[in-house]
């Protein structure tokens, strides 16, 4: 299981893996601590995003919090967000053939280079500038760098016959410049 959170405004996507609905409680105090407290959760309405915590949670930080009816996706602004990210991450997995177990790494791989991608909605700039109001300029030596640990990320591991081996591509996206 994964939570996604997506900026309204900013349209940044962050992924964080989580194993039971209990810990959900535990994604927004780790997303506030990455970006910054949001104004408003806006939920599809799940059980755990209900929870007593989790309004405590939200009650402490004194946050408003939204939630879309059920069978009404349309309601919530990060559908459309996260069908773009699904789509990226579908992709991804099908053009390096990648196990089913990398389908999270594939996620906050394609939320990172989202983040980083120029979108026409924003008046073409990244969603990270949007997010933290500064340019993000890349030197020639990190465009370098860049290119060489995408290029590892992609080339498949020779022990599993041409399939993307997780392990290699774990250390890979760790080492990206894009983390």
């Amino acid at each position: 299981m994964a939570q996604l959170f997506i900026g309204r405004k900013s349209l940044v996507s962050d992924a964080y893996g989580i194993k039971t609905d209990a810990a959900f409680v535990n994604t927004p105090e780790d997303n506030m601590r990455q970006r910054g407290a949001m104004d408003k959760l806006t939920t599809d309405g799940a059980q755990a995003e209900l929870s007593d915590r989790a309004k405590d949670v939200l009650r402490s930080l004194c946050m408003d919090d939204w939630h879309s009816e059920a069978h009404y996706q349309h309601q919530n602004f990060a559908e459309h967000r996260w069908r773009h990210v699904k789509k990226n991450v579908e992709w991804l997995m099908n053009l390096r053939k990648c196990p089913p177990e990398a389908w999270l790494l594939a996620l906050q791989c394609a939320c990172g280079v989202m983040n980083h991608t120029a979108e026409k909605s924003l008046g073409n700039r990244p969603p990270l500038q949007i997010l933290e109001g500064c340019c993000l300029r890349l030197t020639r030596k990190r465009q370098r760098a860049q290119r060489t640990n995408w290029a590892q990320a992609i080339i498949p591991c020779a022990r599993t016959n041409g399939r993307l081996c997780l392990e290699c591509w774990t250390w890979t996206y760790a080492q990206s410049p894009h983390r």
